[in-house]
C-alpha cells in the first residue's frame, strides 16, 4: 500500500556535467538527492546558486529541494520549488504528483486535483500512476474517481495485492463493509498476514466498532513494518475511540517521528499532526468547560468524525 516519491537522482548525474570544483561539490549532490530536510536544502541551493548544472538538469535539482523543503516543513517554499522545476522541464510527471501532496498539504484540494490530473495524462496506461492517483484521489474524498482508477490499474496489473487492499477501503468508504472484508479474504480474528493487509482490514473493523480486533491488527501491522506512519495513525484513532488518551498520544507521536518518503504516509502524518494539536489543545481546557461542549471533527481517511475542541 506504500508507493514511494523518491528524490531524483542527482547524485547520479556524471561529476564532469556538474564541474566540481572540490569535494564539497560531491557532498552535496549526494546531500541534496537525499532531500532529507534542511541540510538538503542548503546543499541544494549551493548547487543551484553554483552555475555548474547542465541547463537540462537544474530541474532535478528544484525537485529535490522541494521535497527537502517539505520535509522541513516548508510547504510553501516547497511548492514553489516545484512549480520552478516544472517551469525547466514540464515533462517529469512525479513532479506534478509530488505538488499535488503539497498543495493538499496546503488545503488546496483543487489544485491538488489539476496537478493529478497532469501526472495521469504523463503517465497514460501506467498501473502504478493509476494506482498512486486513486490513493491521492481517496484522501480527497473523491471516491468513485479513486474506484476508476484503480480498475484501469487492476485491468493492466490484474491480482495486484496492493490494489486489493485499497479496493477494499474504496469500498469500506461507501460504506460496503461486509464486501470491503470479503475482498481482503479473512474474518476478523484471523492472522491478516501483510502489514498493509492487517491496516486494510483495520479500518474496516474500526469503522464497524469492533474495536479490539482493529487494535490487534494494527499491533501487528506495527510489529511486522515499525516504519509505518499510517499504521501508528490509525493505531492512534483506534485508542481515542476506546478512551486510552495517553496512548493515542504517543501512537500520534510515533507516527510523526518516522522520517517517510510514500505519499499515503505524508498524508497520514498530515493527520497525526493534526489531531495531536487538537488533543493537546483540549487538555489545556477545563474539565467542566470541556464538558458542556461537543464538537465533532470529519477524518476523511476512515470516514468517521471524532471528538474535537470546539472552537471558542
Amino acid at each position: 500500500m506504500r508507493t514511494a516519491i523518491l528524490a531524483a537522482g542527482l547524485a547520479m548525474i556524471q561529476l564532469a556535467d556538474a564541474s566540481p570544483s572540490s569535494a564539497g561539490m560531491t557532498q552535496d549532490l549526494a546531500t541534496c538527492a537525499n532531500a532529507g530536510g534542511t541540510a538538503a536544502v542548503r546543499a541544494c541551493s549551493r548547487i543551484i546558486e553554483s552555475g555548474r548544472l547542465r541547463s537540462s538538469h537544474y530541474y532535478i535539482a528544484y525537485y529535490n529541494r522541494g521535497w527537502a523543503n517539505r520535509n522541513s516543513g516548508n510547504l510553501d517554499a516547497a511548492s514553489n520549488d516545484f512549480s520552478k522545476s516544472l517551469q525547466r522541464n514540464s515533462k517529469f510527471a512525479d513532479t506534478y504528483y509530488s505538488r499535488a501532496v503539497v498543495r493538499f498539504e496546503k488545503s488546496d484540494p483543487d489544485g491538488a486535483r489539476h496537478d493529478l490530473a497532469s501526472y495521469i495524462k504523463l503517465k497514460d496506461g501506467d498501473a502504478t500512476a493509476s494506482y498512486k492517483r486513486a490513493l491521492m484521489l481517496r484522501w480527497l474524498g473523491d471516491i468513485d474517481e479513486a474506484i476508476a482508477d484503480l480498475e484501469r490499474a487492476e485491468k493492466i496489473k490484474p491480482s495486484t495485492p496492493a490494489f486489493r487492499y485499497l479496493k477494499a477501503l474504496l469500498l469500506s468508504d461507501k460504506g460496503e463493509n461486509d464486501a470491503a472484508l470479503e475482498l481482503i479474504g479473512r474474518k476478523a480474528g484471523e492472522d491478516c498476514g501483510k502489514p498493509q493487509e492487517c491496516y486494510a482490514r483495520s479500518i474496516i473493523l474500526y469503522r464497524t466498532d469492533l474495536l479490539d480486533e482493529a487494535l490487534a491488527d494494527l499491533d501487528r501491522a506495527v510489529e511486522k513494518q515499525e516504519v509505518f506512519a499510517a499504521a501508528h495513525d490509525m493505531r492512534a484513532r483506534v485508542l481515542e475511540k476506546m478512551g486510552r488518551r495517553s496512548e493515542a498520544v504517543k501512537s500520534y507521536e510515533k507516527a510523526l517521528s518516522l522520517t517517510v518518503k510514500s505519499a499515503e504516509e505524508l498524508l497520514a502524518q498530515k493527520d497525526a499532526r493534526e489531531r495531536l494539536a487538537e488533543l493537546k489543545a483540549n487538555e489545556r481546557i477545563p474539565v467542566a468547560e470541556s464538558e458542556s461542549l461537543t464538537c465533532r471533527r470529519f477524518i476523511p481517511v476512515s470516514n468517521s468524525t471524532i471528538s474535537v475542541a470546539c472552537d471558542r
